[in-house]
């Protein structure tokens, strides 16, 4: 868990290793969880790697809290992070850490709708 309880638990996270690159390097990143009041959502900071942009693990937990989410897990981010809402890309997603901003193909999505 990124935030468990309404509080950041990057620390406490069982299968992260705090010192590892992938928690300290500015990086996209992509997180469902659990917001105040019961509802689910999606959030997602875009960025680039190789140039050092987006939020590490720590920033990008503290911006998941300051939104409400009350528990949020992280899921696969990096050059595969493409945000789409009603049929229109609203990132700038990036292609094998090069400076071309296109949409990749990847394995799996996670989709949200309203009922």
């Amino acid at each position: 868990f990124l935030v468990r309880g309404g509080e950041v638990n990057v620390d406490e996270s069982t299968d992260i290793v705090v010192t590892d690159k992938f928690v300290t390097e500015k990086a996209p990143r992509t997180a469902v969880g659990v917001l105040e009041g019961g509802g689910i959502g999606l959030f997602s900071v875009d960025g680039e790697e190789s140039r050092d942009e987006g939020a590490d693990l720590y920033e990008f937990s503290g911006l998941i809290k300051e939104v409400g989410f009350v528990a949020a897990i992280n899921l696969d981010g990096g050059g595969s992070q493409t945000v789409v809402k009603d049929g229109e890309v609203v990132n700038e997603p990036h292609c094998n850490d090069v400076d071309t901003i296109c949409e990749r193909e990847v394995g799996a999505i996670t989709c949200l709708r309203d009922p």
